[in-house]
């Protein structure tokens, strides 16, 4: 889901959190309702990925920290939020286990952009624009689990990570409308998008709600991929590519971003997990361990990994509408909704052969489709 000539051994590029990356990928950070995660009056980093955006990116927390709302319980500057013109300071991959290091590649005038803003032109670094918005949607969800229901959220196979509601917090829906939100340059004002335009070329995501919160990764997949696809009306001429980067380590829930492969590769995928045996995991309870105190991964175990991948869904919907996948997605989730054993992409899969020979309307899910 990467452009090839920016990932792989040998290209000069890491992933979307590095600082090394193609000009004009924008790194979209998964926070709270606030820039810089809980940064605020913290004396270390800790393991969210908006802390440490912030840490190795100093103007980015100086604009959060000092353009703000003082009379707010949270004073930062509130998402959705684009920053451009910031640069990684520190080696961003350094700041999690080990003592940060100053980035040594750091640019100083041949990633800036010449732009026209209002009556001025200015020049901005197009480095590393940020992109931040919330989930908002399952950030205590994990504590209100038990232990057997962890497991099961684990491995994207839980009932309650399927609201198939029309409005709630944990709904598909909810998820779709969050990223639109951070993406649509309507909630921007209109000075700001010739700059966006200019500057940002693609945007780089992760395991975006499906990380601590314990969120199902393929339907967090499938809500950027639909959110996108719908703000990219507002951008005009053609929205940044989305560029979607699996782990098979993430550091809060290690290898259920596998789950989005199809069988073959997700048990590669985890087994890369088990041979690095990694006991480094923020905040992740010990009732989510899988295979003991010290390996934090999932199994491996056929019944994990679905039949169908991130590649068969691409294949089947990539000329479609986003409300048509945004249809059969949440009338997948209410139809299935007493039951989860099995995957989304299997349920979404199925259903999409049942329905070959059907005619959809190409608009978004309708109230009572999923009330």
């Amino acid at each position: 889901m990467v452009n090839s000539s920016r990932c792989g051994a040998g290209s000069g590029s890491g992933d979307f959190m590095s600082a090394v990356t193609s000009a004009g990928q924008a790194m979209q950070v998964m926070t709270q309702g606030f820039l810089g995660g809980r940064l605020l009056g913290k004396c270390n980093v800790g393991g969210g990925q908006s802390e440490h955006m912030a840490f190795v990116m100093p103007e980015v927390a100086a604009l959060s920290l000092f353009l703000s709302d003082a009379n707010s319980r949270e004073p930062q500057i509130h998402t959705p939020v684009w920053v451009v013109g910031a640069r990684p300071l520190f080696d961003m991959g350094a700041t999690i286990w080990s003592t940060p290091r100053p980035f040594q590649a750091l640019l100083f005038s041949s990633d800036l952009v010449k732009l026209q803003l209002g009556k001025r032109t200015i020049q901005v670094s197009n480095a590393k624009p940020v992109v931040a918005f919330a989930a908002e949607t399952e950030e205590k969800f994990g504590d209100l689990l038990s232990r057997e229901e962890v497991k099961l959220a684990r491995t994207n196979r839980l009932g309650k990570q399927r609201d198939s509601s029309k409005d709630g917090m944990l709904s598909f829906g909810h998820k779709v409308l969050m990223y639109y939100r951070g993406m649509s340059l309507a909630n921007h004002p209109p000075e700001i998008a010739p700059l966006l335009k200019k500057v940002v070329k693609s945007v780089g995501v992760g395991p975006w709600g499906a990380g601590l919160s314990l969120g199902d990764s393929t339907l967090g997949f499938l809500a950027m991929w639909i959110g996108h696809a719908a703000a990219a009306g507002t951008w005009e001429e053609k929205i940044p590519d989305l560029e979607y980067y699996i782990y098979s380590s993430f550091v809060e829930n290690p290898s259920n971003q596998c789950l989005v492969h199809s069988n073959r590769n997700c048990q590669k995928c985890i087994s890369k997990c088990n041979q690095k045996h990694s006991t480094k995991t923020y905040w992740l309870p010990h009732k989510a361990f899988l295979l003991g105190d010290n390996n934090p991964c999932l199994t491996g175990e056929w019944h994990e990994c679905s039949m169908h991948g991130i590649e068969h869904v691409h294949r089947n919907w990539r000329d479609a509408s986003a409300g048509h996948l945004w249809q059969d997605v949440v009338y997948m989730i209410w139809k299935n909704r007493m039951k989860s054993d099995r995957s989304i992409f299997d349920e979404l899969m199925e259903f999409t052969v049942s329905r070959a020979t059907e005619k959809l309307s190409p608009v978004f899910p309708k109230a009572e489709v999923y009330s």
